[in-house]
């Protein structure tokens, strides 16, 4: 009697043991595998609403000049800068192709065919002129061949300006000291002109004596 007791029992013990272990092991491995795809999409930007949310709220604008009032720090391309002296332009660009005057005021001008820029200056340069990609961009990331709508984008209170075949987009400074001229053809920029108004600076430097 206590042999077939021992084996009548032997089973029973045997079934107890593997669902305490079914029990022990299993359960606790659901949460801990739930936390674990938890931590993966948190770190790959894939963890729900909250973290689609997030993502969205760190985007920073394209080009936060945009809408800003024209300045000085606004006046420049290809390395030069409104105010710059021509010394600036010869250690850029070395010497010009043709050395000519700005008529009607008869202040010099270089121009650097290959380059495509024009610089027109009577002591500090007062006139950038570029009329190829590859002189470079504006400080708001405009160039010769940006689209129209680009350049509105970049500059929204731009005007328009008509000189006779061609069409400028044009921004002033609020003081209209300075101002940016970009001429369209096709939709297109095809030159960027950047401006210093002699008569107003005249008029700005004497005050501030």
């Amino acid at each position: 009697m206590a042999i077939f007791r021992k084996n009548s029992i032997l089973p029973w013990t045997l079934v107890f043991i593997v669902l305490l272990a079914a029990i022990y092991f299993v359960k606790p491995d659901q949460p801990q595998q739930q936390h674990t795809d938890t931590g993966i999409d948190a770190l790959s930007g894939q963890g729900g609403p909250d973290a689609a949310d997030d993502s969205g709220a760190a985007e920073q604008p394209a080009n936060p000049s945009a809408g800003q009032p024209l300045t000085l720090e606004d006046m420049s391309i290809g390395g030069i800068q409104i105010g710059d002296s021509i010394e600036t332009v010869q250690k850029l660009y070395g010497k010009p192709s043709e050395k000519t005057i700005v008529h009607g005021i008869g202040d010099p001008m270089w121009i650097y065919k290959n380059e495509g820029l024009e610089v027109s200056f009577g002591g500090p340069i007062w006139q950038v002129r570029a009329t190829k990609e590859a002189v470079g961009s504006t400080p708001r990331g405009i160039h010769v061949n940006s689209s129209r709508q680009d350049v509105l984008d970049a500059y929204p209170d731009a005007e328009t300006d008509s000189f006779g075949d061609r069409v400028n987009l044009v921004q002033f400074s609020p003081d209209r000291k300075y101002s940016i001229y970009f001429g369209i053809e096709n939709d297109k920029v095809a030159s960027i002109a950047l401006i210093q108004d002699l008569v107003i600076g005249t008029v700005h430097d004497k005050n501030k004596q």
